[in-house]
């Protein structure tokens, strides 16, 4: 049917886009680890060769005292001692890790089946109360698809705050609202959403956040029209 069409397309495309930014996270976190670990190595060797090239210079001189003659050479010497080596040319530019475009994955924070998004997508529409909707078709188990349980772990807002902070501080309620300790000052939590969209009540499980287990879509049955 057109629905259950509908629902399969909707789930497709949200393994695709959490696919997606997973991909870029993994990607983005493996190649700035990388950068990290290749600029260590190179500070080490620009540290080492401008010691060379100190050393060096000052050898240099050294060795221009002993072949010097004897008038000159006292002078030469303290020349010597005092001699400031410039190591400028051999800087090296380390440049930061360039600021990451993202993945917005919010469009697909709700799915076929659960609650909010029958409501979004059904219920709340106007043509529903005429035309109600089968059972739902609940995307396929993702083995992959992290729960709360497992979000909240490492998850922070766009200022570094994790899920602890959230719930201690109540900044937010068990049922995805604003605690007492948020301030409207502060805008909503998609403000302050991390690089991949999520908010606090998509990833804490304090905050609302669905579980694998809790929110596994249940399909709910429609009862048939009966003919006026």
């Amino acid at each position: 049917s057109a629905q259950t069409t509908y629902e399969a397309t909707f789930c497709g495309y949200r393994t695709r886009l959490t696919g997606a930014c997973t991909q870029y996270d993994e990607c983005r976190t493996s190649e700035a680890a990388e950068q990290k670990e290749v600029q260590t190595k190179v500070q080490v060797a620009e540290t080492s060769r401008k010691a060379l090239y100190t050393a060096t210079s000052h050898i240099d001189c050294h060795l221009g005292v002993l072949v010097a003659s004897p008038e000159r050479q006292p002078a030469l010497l303290a020349e010597c001692l005092s001699l400031q080596v410039s190591t400028s040319h051999l800087n090296m530019m380390y440049h930061a890790v360039p600021e990451g475009s993202g993945c917005d994955v919010s469009p697909v924070a709700t799915f076929p089946c659960q609650g909010s998004w029958l409501r979004e997508h059904y219920e709340d529409e106007s043509w529903y109360s005429d035309a109600p909707t089968a059972t739902c078709t609940p995307c396929e188990t993702d083995p992959t698809q992290e729960g709360c349980e497992t979000l909240e772990t490492s998850w922070a807002s766009s200022d570094g705050t994790n899920c602890t902070v959230y719930v201690s501080r109540q900044f937010c309620t068990a049922d995805g609202d604003y605690g007492t300790g948020w301030s409207s000052s502060w805008g909503t939590f998609a403000d302050w959403a991390n690089e991949r969209g999520v908010t606090a009540d998509q990833a804490c499980c304090g905050c609302g956040a669905p579980s694998v287990v809790s929110e596994a879509p249940t399909p709910a049955s429609t009862p048939t029209p009966t003919p006026a």
